[in-house]
């Protein structure tokens, strides 16, 4: 294609005022973006919900557990380990069985 054959293939393009044709397919593209937009945002926010209230507990958990430990007997020295029957071991496996639980897969 030489120069005035392009120069009269955009003139003829640019002559033409009409608007072009809306598409049916474009206007869907932008519907089920914005859907699916508005989904990850609900799913982000459930998700940040769920991660503070697991933060929360978990928090909630450890300081009873600490508190638990306190309240061992004082037999129990710096070196000793906590007797299986002691409120701080039943706090431990508390907290354990909650971390097994709190692993669960998200539910969507």
């Amino acid at each position: 294609m030489n120069d005035s054959e392009l120069d009269a293939h955009l003139a003829a393009l640019l002559r033409d005022d009409s608007p072009p044709a809306p598409s049916a397919d474009f206007a869907d593209r932008i519907v089920a973006l914005a859907a699916h937009e508005l989904a990850q945002r609900q799913w982000r926010r459930r998700t940040a919900v769920r991660i503070g209230r697991e933060t929360l507990a978990l928090v909630a958990v450890v300081f009873v557990f600490a508190v638990l430990a306190r309240m061992a007997p004082d037999s129990v020295g710096s070196g000793d380990t906590l007797p299986l029957a002691s409120p701080a071991m039943a706090g431990l496996v508390m907290l354990a069985m909650w971390s097994l639980v709190s692993l669960s897969p998200a539910r969507r």
